[in-house]
Parts: C-alpha cells; structure tokens; sequence
C-alpha cells in the first residue's frame, strides 16, 4: 500500500522555508518593506510555513502499484455491486414499460451495437500469401550483416533515396573556378558517381 519515504524527502519539506528566507535576507528592498511593516514579514513567513506544509504532505507517502489499484478499485466498487445484484446476468427480466427500441437494443449481440465488420473466413482450399517480416529483403540483409555472413563493402551503392544529380550553384562556381587551371571537376565528381 502507502509506505514511507525518506529523511531526504521529507526534509525537502524545509526548502520553502529557506527559499524565502534567502530572499528575504539578500533583497534590500523586501527587508526594508519588512522594516516598515512587520506584519507583511509574520504573513510572509506563514505562507512559507504553509508552503512547507503542503510540500510536507505531498512528499509523505510512496503511491505504488498496489496503492494505485485499491484507488482504481474504489472507483468501480459500484460495478461490483451491480454485478452482484445481477444486473449483468444474462436473460434478465426486463421491465415492461420500456420502449420497443430499447428492448431490441438489449436483445442485440455486441457486435451489431458496435457495428463492427464481419470477419473474414477463408476456405480450406484457398490460400493466401503471407510474407513475413523477417523475410523481406533489408531484413535479410541485415541479419546477414550482423552474423557476419555479409559486409557492407560487399554491395555497391548506385544512389541514395532523394539523391540529386543535378549541379548546384557551389558545384559550378567551384567547376568554373577549377577549369579556369585547367582541372575537370565536374567529370571527376561524375565518375565518383
């Protein structure tokens, strides 16, 4: 259920406190607001002291797992009850003042009222290609790469997903700059391709 916490986190109940006695203490113009009416200071540290408390009641008890459920359970102990009662059981008498509507809404199977698609049902005899996962293609490969079987110097990369073979405005200042001494840039960038 609920269990204690720590020194470390009930003392972290203290830090308001501290906080605004820090401030209070290195802020001229609050000490000196301070001085002039004492009663803001008392009013300053009770809301201090209440922060504390706050923070104290908070950070006192661990909310498991098990303190979750019982919360959870609390919630839906009027379900139990009805359950008991036996307002779920099945061929229940129904009232007769209910409308006809209402009464076949009661009589209809889940699946009518949810509206749900009809499943599928296949034959025997007809069958249907199923490809797994683990044998597609990248899949296969990497499973090749990591037992070792396959590296990837092995395959050759012809291009990238997005790749543009066009030349952008750097290439062709850097190909105009370049054959200016004579250099062929352009087609030294192609045959790398």
């Amino acid at each position: 259920m609920a269990e204690k916490k720590g020194l470390t986190n009930r003392s972290l109940s203290v830090l308001p406190l501290l906080l605004m006695g820090v401030t209070h203490v290195s802020l001229p113009p609050l000490q000196s607001m301070f001085e002039l009416e004492p009663l803001l200071m008392y009013g300053y540290y009770a809301l201090a002291l209440g922060l504390c408390a706050v923070v104290y009641r908070r950070s006192g008890v661990v909310k498991d797992f098990e303190y979750n459920r019982a919360k959870a359970m609390r919630k839906i102990k009027h379900v139990y009850e009805a359950e008991e009662k036996g307002v779920w059981s099945t061929n229940a008498p129904l009232d007769d003042a209910m409308d006809k509507t209402t009464r076949l809404g009661l009589s209809r199977s889940v699946a009518e009222l949810s509206g749900e698609a009809p499943e599928m049902e296949l034959g025997e005899n007809s069958k249907v290609e199923v490809r797994m996962l683990n044998e597609a293609d990248h899949i296969v490969k990497a499973n090749a790469r990591v037992t070792g079987g396959m590296s990837f110097e092995d395959e050759t990369i012809t291009g990238t997903i997005g790749a543009q073979r066009k030349a952008g405005p750097m290439d062709r200042f850097l190909d105009t700059l370049f054959g200016l001494f004579g250099h062929d840039s352009r087609g030294y960038r192609e045959a790398q391709r």
